[in-house]
Parts: structure tokens; sequence; C-alpha cells
């Protein structure tokens, strides 16, 4: 009499898991897919990328003219200091492509986790509640760690973003620097062309610079401190656009690797079976 009530309270129960993993499937389509996939999901994150997108290419532009600027000095004295900056170009269409990437994948990745990870996940669930074979720990095994694996890998770029953003707000005043540095020097740009028109540019340029500087020392030394300004705050979108999704997203692998590793999976599940039995 106990054995037949047992086994009818596991039937119940499994009953009872499998319609709640189905409306757990359904619910992931219609509610959670909806939210994930929206845009307006992300608002914070996507307002901090647009803006930090934004300071990329003006410092990119920036370190452009400055190099043009710098290289312009008499007896090449500026010459290393120009080839820096124009390097630096390079490291900014890094991050520039990078915050695409994040931008693009932030939806993409809510959508596959929410239409495809967790639903398989959820179905590895039902059929291990079905059978009675040897494969039903191991699909409990997969069930568990597509679970895991799926609402992680949603969450790593906007963890990424709001750590980013706090590492940013603490090192603002070196970015907003470089973006005053970026700014004057596309300013400089602009207003050489406007100078006599009857001198050559390199003409023009001297009695710019004149008008600017006291001296080309002084030139120098602003192009130096451009040079530090730029390099600190390019550091600084480095690691928040590049180190820091990065360490999240291998955190979050090792906390995967962590908590679906096969000992852990089975005295969990180990557990539950023994209180369901």
């Amino acid at each position: 009499m106990i054995e037949l009530t047992t086994n009818k309270n596991n039937i119940i129960k499994k009953r009872i898991t499998i319609v709640l993993l189905i409306a757990l499937i359904v619910i992931l389509y219609t509610i959670i897919r909806p939210i994930l996939t929206n845009p307006e999901t992300y608002k914070n994150s996507y307002t901090y990328l647009n803006e930090k997108l934004s300071n990329a290419k003006m410092l990119t532009l920036g370190s452009s003219s400055a190099s043009l600027i710098v290289s312009l000095l008499p007896e090449d004295a500026g010459t290393p200091i120009a080839n820096e900056l124009a390097e630096l170009s390079g490291y900014l269409l890094i991050v520039v492509s990078v915050i695409f990437m994040e931008q693009y994948l932030m939806t993409t990745v809510g959508f596959v986790a929410s239409s495809i990870i967790l639903p398989i996940a959820c179905l590895f669930g039902i059929i291990a509640t079905l059978i009675e074979s040897e494969s039903k720990t191991k699909l409990k095994e997969y069930a568990t760690r597509l679970a895991i694996f799926g609402i992680c890998i949603t969450l790593v770029i906007p963890i990424g973003c709001f750590c980013g953003q706090n590492i940013e707000a603490m090192n603002s005043l070196s970015i907003e620097t470089a973006l005053n540095d970026a700014k004057q020097a596309n300013e400089i740009i602009k207003s050489i062309p406007n100078e006599t028109q009857n001198k050559n540019i390199f003409e023009r340029v001297g009695d710019f610079f004149a008008s600017l500087w006291n001296n080309a020392s002084e030139a120098y030394e602003w192009s130096k401190s451009v040079l530090s300004d730029f390099l600190s705050s390019i550091a600084v979108m480095l690691i928040t656009t590049i180190a820091i999704p990065l360490l999240v997203f291998f955190c979050f692998l090792w906390l995967i690797r962590f908590i679906t590793k096969r000992d852990f999976v089975k005295l969990i599940l180990g557990f539950q079976n023994k209180h369901l039995n």
C-alpha cells in the first residue's frame, strides 16, 4: 500500500514537473523572448555604449588632427609624437568595432538564449522526467548546464557595461581632458585654411602656431600633453570595452564550469531525487 502511494506521488510529481517545464517553454517564447530582444530592455547599456562610441569617434578624429598639427612643427621636432598619435587611431578603431559588436550582440544573445538554449534545456528536462534509463541523469546534467549557460551569456554584456560605466566614472577627468584636446586639435585644423591665402600651407601653419604658442618648445610641450591625455583615456576605454567584458565572461565561464561539474550536478540531482522518493 505504501509502495503504491509512493509510486502515485512520483507520477503526480513527474506530471507537475512536465507541465511546469512546458509552461516555462511557453513563457520563454511569449514573454521572455520579446523582453530580451527589445532594445528598451538594455536602455542604460545602449545609452552608455552610444556615449562611449561618440567619445571614441571624437578621439579618433582628434588623434588624427593632433598628429597632423604636431608633424608640422619646425625641424621635425614633433615627428615621433605625431607617429605615436597616428598609431592611437588603430587602437580606437578596435574600441569602435567592439562597441558596435556589443550593441549587436546584446539583443542577439538574448534571442539565442530565450529561443534556443533555454527551451532545449527544458526539453532535456522533460525527456529526463519521462524516461527511466541510464540516460536520465545525463539528460538532467545537460539541461542544468544549458540553463546556466543561457542565463550567464545573457548577463555578460549588461554586467560588463555596468562595471565599465563605474570605472569610466572614476576616470571621467582624464577622458574629459582628452576630449577637450581632441576638440581643440579639430578646431586648429579647421581654422588653418582661414589664414591669409597668399601664403603656402607651411607659412600659414607657422603663423597660426605663433598665434597659439610663443615658440616651438611650447608647441612641443602641448603635443606631449595631448599624447599623455590620449594615452590615459584610450587605456581606460580599452579596459572598459575589452578587458572588463572578457573578465566578466571568464568569471561566468568559471562559474558555469564549477556549477556544472559532474560531481556537483550529481550531488544536487541526488539530493532532489532523495527528497522526491
